[in-house]
């Protein structure tokens, strides 16, 4: 069959396309299809566009061409939540000055309140705290801090009798001066040697030579935070803080470290990488437990490096912030409404008597009231759910702890 000069003379080329504002743009030609679709791929996986097409052109000696559609591909976004503010657990302790928000109470109130934005952003409380870059992005989101700090004032004026608006007044003197105290290290930051991840005693001796013993502790988690921006995962900044922890014996540094290990593990993700694949929650919440009373056989089989490293750290006693941090992970887990054995919901009656000796032992760092109310909560809930099955929901409904 004879088509003729021209259609033996036409030339091939592959043209990448991406959708930007609407309209289709042209980012390169390619001479081979692979190439032009894995292009497209690699503008879909690099978030430069959610909409790609590579069209196949033909073109003949004579100029006729003619364009055919080869690959087409759209990338569906999920919707973005706002960033919320929660309402801190435990007990409201009122911020005087500054050493109180920078302090492990303040800490931890700011790690609650703001933890949807931390988790988010992949940083901690001091981080936050102690980072004038962090603030700065941080005053770029709105009216985040704003919202923080009335929801602070409404707890802590009604702890000391205050009005909210008196509160808010307060809370947003300390605000300034925690951001100026930030933005003046950042400008002094210059004059010391950057930490490199080692020999935290040796590196300390030095700021502390610089600084004065006054200013040693924050100048030292501020330049420790600037290392942290290395890591960009809230589980390996834990990891890290766990490994140093242990390479530094020093007595005096114990506090510090702990302080910084607790305030990442606030953070389901974070206790979720610690304990790696578990059967259920409820063996979870036990291998937790024991950690947190000092079984030898809970932190000998510590699933990962960095938990057996903070369990050891626990059960030593240098650690009591982490303690607490993960005692509070346990009860929020024991207080929410999933089953202890999601697969096997009969199961659960007998996961959480295993647990019980163990929230109610001598040495468990929790509220006993609070762990017995959290308790009868969770029963009422199993019994419901035996109710509801056998068809009995009005009987369900009405059932009380």
């Amino acid at each position: 069959m004879f088509f003729g000069l021209g259609f033996w003379n036409r030339k091939v080329s592959y043209e990448v396309f991406l959708q930007s504002e609407g309209r289709w743009q042209l980012d390169c030609v390619c001479d081979e299809e692979e190439v032009a679709i894995a292009e497209a791929k690699r503008i879909l996986a690099t978030g430069r566009s959610t909409l790609t097409k590579v069209v196949r052109l033909r073109t003949l000696v004579n100029g006729a061409s003619s364009e055919t559609v080869v690959y087409e591909q759209e990338v569906k976004v999920a919707s973005v939540k706002p960033i919320s503010i929660s309402t801190p657990s435990g007990e409201v302790v009122v911020c005087r000055g500054v050493d109180d928000i920078l302090g492990p109470a303040g800490r931890r109130t700011v790690g609650q309140v703001m933890r949807d934005y931390l988790q988010r952003t992949g940083i901690t409380a001091t981080e936050l705290l102690h980072n004038y870059s962090h603030q700065r992005k941080l005053q770029d989101k709105g009216g985040l801090i704003i919202a923080a700090v009335h929801k602070v004032a409404g707890l802590q004026a009604a702890a000391t009798g205050e009005t909210a608006k008196a509160r808010v007044g307060v809370l947003d003197k300390l605000v300034d001066e925690v951001e100026r105290k930030a933005r003046m290290f950042a400008g002094e930051r210059g004059g010391y040697p950057p930490f490199r991840g080692s020999d935290l005693a040796g590196y300390s001796a030095a700021v502390r030579a610089k600084a004065g013993d006054e200013a040693h502790d924050y100048a030292l988690r501020s330049l420790l935070s600037v290392w942290l921006f290395e890591f960009r995962s809230l589980p390996a900044k834990v990891e890290v803080l766990a490994n140093l922890a242990m390479e530094t014996p020093d007595p005096a540094l114990s506090p510090l470290l702990d302080g910084m290990l607790a305030d990442g593990l606030i953070f389901a993700e974070v206790v979720q990488e610690l304990f790696g694949a578990q059967p259920s929650l409820g063996h979870c919440l036990v291998a937790m437990a024991g950690i947190l009373v000092g079984h030898d056989e809970a932190v000998a089989n510590a699933p990962s490096p960095a938990l057996k490293q903070i369990a050891g750290l626990i059960r030593s006693g240098i650690a009591p912030e982490s303690r607490d941090a993960m005692a509070e992970r346990l009860l929020r887990e024991l207080a929410s409404d999933r089953p202890l054995d999601s697969r096997n919901p009969e199961n659960d009656p007998t996961l959480l008597e295993a647990l019980v000796p163990l929230l109610t032992a001598e040495n468990m760092p929790l509220d006993r009231e609070r762990v017995e109310k959290l308790l009868a909560e969770r029963r009422t809930r199993q019994r419901q759910a035996v109710l509801r099955a056998h068809g009995l929901h009005s009987v369900a409904d009405n059932l009380r702890p």
